[in-house]
């Protein structure tokens, strides 16, 4: 008779597991469905960083300049907190990290009320921290989660919905507010998180060592995340070109436009797909299906520049990019079955995403844009190969953790 079920707090470990084991763990629907719940909100002004920021130029209370300033610092927050967060610390009181960061985030966003140039950049720096902490605490929720394949799936595209919708609402709120209608909703909707806190477990079972007296990442869980960030960089750093893109190939504006709006509807299509057969394929073919078929959408825009081409590419981007998101996870799982590497991955994603358009917008030039699309296919191809040397250190038993191993 298998053994009963260990309990650890609120949570139950899975039957037969012995608390050291890496960390699977059974938690109440309600719990991940709060915790779910308050990452959404942590993520909700990547969706809307356009109209909120550029309602704050249009009013001058930014510069183009401070534009880009505070919306790559706010992602630079999330991913640092989260990734830092994540590899330093255990799980414990998430109840008042939670409660601690609905506060600071609302407290953020209403401080950017009347704030103008440096510190409302500041403010958004801190705004990304707080969003961070939410993030690392729906993160150690799913990733230690039997189904965290489908969950991913699910958060990714239940972040991309309320995104949308906030972006929908806002402009019904600009008669009253102005530039600041997406701050209120914003501050509003942390506080209105709260109540959510009350639901996370108090805390989460310690990630297991990866061998005895070794606390480090393996080598094989390295490459793996080296393989997110390339591939993060790549999507975001071609992504944040589309635009300018159909305006280079003669694309109408609102056909443009068009194309990047139906993009949302790709994404949700995209994480609902990948959720259903992702358990079903092998994390590394399918991670490297998406990069190579990320390749070929580049060498479509690239080399057929009539509008059916890019909107077809437009969509396909938007369809692959959550294909390749939820996919991070069980290939970190994979290759790192501690979830050490897993627990990085939000960070990672978005350090990646952060770089990206450093990288190809040093190859941007006004008149041709083609070598921004041959930078993000670099990217994408770099992204394959180190999908395939972290599976070789796998094969090879290349588990030795990468920096220094703790002494006994």
């Amino acid at each position: 008779m298998d053994a009963a079920p260990i309990q650890h707090g609120q949570l139950q470990l899975a039957a037969g597991e012995e608390p050291a084991a890496p960390a699977i763990v059974l938690t109440r629907p309600g719990a991940l469905a709060a915790a779910m719940a308050a990452g959404c909100v942590g993520l909700l002004m990547l969706g809307v960083q356009p109209m909120v920021l550029g309602a704050l130029v249009a009013e001058h209370r930014l510069s183009m300049q401070a534009l880009a300033q505070a919306a790559t610092v706010e992602m630079l927050g999330l991913g640092i907190v989260s990734g830092g967060l994540g590899a330093l610390l255990q799980h414990r009181h998430l109840r008042i990290w939670g409660a601690g960061a609905c506060i600071a985030l609302a407290a953020a966003n209403l401080g950017c009320l009347s704030a103008t140039g440096v510190g409302l950049i500041a403010l958004r720096a801190a705004a990304g921290a707080a969003g961070g902490v939410l993030l690392w605490i729906t993160t150690g929720l799913t990733t230690r989660h039997p189904a965290a394949v489908r969950l991913s799936a699910l958060f990714f595209g239940s972040s991309a919905l309320t995104q949308a919708a906030l972006a929908a609402v806002i402009p019904v709120f600009a008669p009253f507010f102005g530039a600041n209608a997406g701050l209120v909703l914003l501050a509003g909707l942390a506080l209105l998180s709260l109540p959510l806190v009350l639901c996370f477990p108090h805390a989460l079972p310690d990630l297991a060592k990866s061998a005895p007296g070794q606390g480090a990442l393996s080598r094989a869980g390295g490459f793996g995340l080296l393989a997110t960030f390339l591939l993060m960089a790549g999507i975001v750093g071609l992504w944040v070109f589309i635009d300018q893109l159909g305006r280079a190939y003669g694309v109408a504006k609102q056909t443009v436009a068009l194309a990047i709006a139906a993009s949302l509807a790709a994404q949700v299509a995209g994480a609902g797909l990948v959720g259903w057969i992702g358990p079903r394929i092998s994390p590394p073919f399918g991670l490297a299906v998406v990069g190579l078929a990320l390749i070929a959408c580049v060498g479509a825009l690239a080399f057929d520049r009539h509008v059916a081409s890019y909107v077809s590419g437009t969509l396909a981007v938007g369809f692959l990019w959550p294909c390749a998101m939820v996919m991070f996870v069980p290939l970190l799982i994979r290759l790192d079955p501690t979830r050490r590497a897993a627990m990085l991955l939000p960070g990672v994603q978005l350090l990646g995403s952060g770089a990206g358009p450093v990288v190809t917008g040093a190859f941007a030039r006004s008149a041709e844009l083609s070598p921004v699309l041959a930078a993000a296919a670099a990217l994408f191809g770099a992204g394959v190969l180190a999908i395939l040397a972290a599976v070789v250190a796998q094969r090879g038993g290349q588990g030795d953790p990468i920096g220094v191993r703790t002494i006994a």
